[in-house]
């Protein structure tokens, strides 16, 4: 009987695949690409973001963005590059190219 339990279990949880862990912020963090659009963050993690936007980013684009973080006075800004768009949903899987060790 457990290894029916066990086979369901393992049916229906979800792996985690990611090396670093997502984090969903506690507040809404908007996100500015190249100063002409923008985008919601719905969560980051040490290498790359998730963001909403009202308009589609194309896939492989490169852009700098400004991140404003709670506690700083200036946004961290960092070049990225859009790794997958899915331009029904206005969601983007972003990279972060060149985060320093202090940012």
């Amino acid at each position: 009987m457990s290894t029916s339990v066990q086979q369901v279990w393992a049916l229906t949880t979800t792996v985690e695949r990611r090396f670093y862990p997502r984090i969903v912020p506690h507040v809404l963090i908007f996100v500015a690409f190249d100063e002409c659009k923008e985008g919601l963050l719905l969560n980051g993690s040490e290498n790359g973001l998730l963001v909403s936007t009202p308009t589609e980013l194309r896939c492989n684009s490169a852009a700098r963005i400004s991140i404003p973080l709670n506690g700083l006075p200036e946004p961290v800004q960092v070049n990225v590059r859009v790794v997958w768009a899915s331009e029904a949903r206005k969601l983007a899987g972003i990279q972060l190219l060149d985060l320093s060790e202090h940012e």
